[in-house]
């Protein structure tokens, strides 16, 4: 890659695997169309559960080594003293003057799995609410250079009507409806032509268990990964990214250096480049 951008959107939804891609999500599909790359062939972390995973997107490496679960991240801060910094902490350590954003559904993300005292804006509340606030700060804020959200919808419609269902579908189009609303300021932002967005989901489930996640099975551990802006190659093979390789994504297309300790890789075609003159 020649050139990195400015800021950097994580933007998830909890549970909704590879199903977005039999939905009648609007949104996602829009903006890869218009310049992006998405996969429905991304593999998550194991155990298929939302500790280790988001704990993996966000600290690029496996579950083993960040240690986290549930419960864990239920009850503790992440470790201060941990060699796997999330992408927040690595971009924090090299940028201390940037402005960094995390809205998630569930607590346990933002007091557990993303560390304290890095001078993060951290909001939690239902989704939709959640979706009001972040638009709020996003219209508000001067700048921002990594933002996260993390909705929940389509993993409570798993866990209630089952996984890969006509009911889940639906939680995963609302989901979609409320990241437009995010796209939506960020295109009044101007701020399109020089941002990465990226588009991620931790799991998706039904495969052992109709109404459940947790195991090997593809239906949940496979998952969709999409990649948004004007230096994703439309054109790139993504099939093989992993859900931890998220974090090595955020820094590289913000030109931060990936902590060595780190598992995850940025996909090779993922990026645009610029021919020599």
């Amino acid at each position: 890659m020649d050139k990195s951008v400015s800021r950097v959107f994580v933007l998830g939804m909890d549970g909704a695997g590879n199903f977005l891609q039999r939905s009648e999500a609007v949104h996602i599909p829009r903006i890869i169309a218009e310049q992006g790359a998405i996969t429905y062939r991304a593999q998550t972390e194991m155990p298929t559960i939302s500790a280790q995973c988001w704990g993996s997107m966000l600290h690029g490496v496996t579950p083993d080594k960040h240690g986290y679960d549930n419960n864990r991240a239920a009850v503790e801060r992440f470790s201060l003293d941990s060699p796997y910094p999330s992408f927040f902490k690595a971009a924090r350590d090299e940028h201390p003057e940037w402005t960094f954003a995390s809205f998630t559904c569930w607590e346990p993300i933002n007091f557990g799995l993303v560390e304290e005292a890095i001078d993060i804006h951290k909001v939690v509340a239902d989704d939709e609410e959640l979706t009001i606030k972040a638009c709020e700060y996003l219209r508000e804020v001067p700048d921002v250079h990594i933002f996260y959200l993390a909705l929940d919808g389509p993993d409570g419609g798993g866990h209630r009507h089952g996984y890969n269902t006509d009911e889940q579908l639906r939680s995963i189009e609302n989901a979609d409806k409320q990241i437009g609303r995010v796209l939506e300021v960020i295109r009044e932002r101007g701020w399109l032509e020089d941002s990465l967005i990226l588009f991620v989901t931790d799991h998706g489930g039904g495969g052992t268990d109709p109404f459940n996640h947790g195991s090997d099975h593809p239906l949940d551990r496979t998952v969709f990964w999409g990649a948004a802006g004007s230096i994703v190659n439309p054109h790139a093979d993504i099939d093989g990214v992993t859900f931890k390789d998220t974090a090595a994504v955020v820094l590289a297309a913000l030109g931060v250096k990936q902590p060595e300790a780190w598992d995850a890789h940025v996909p090779e075609q993922l990026f645009q480049t610029v021919p020599s003159s």
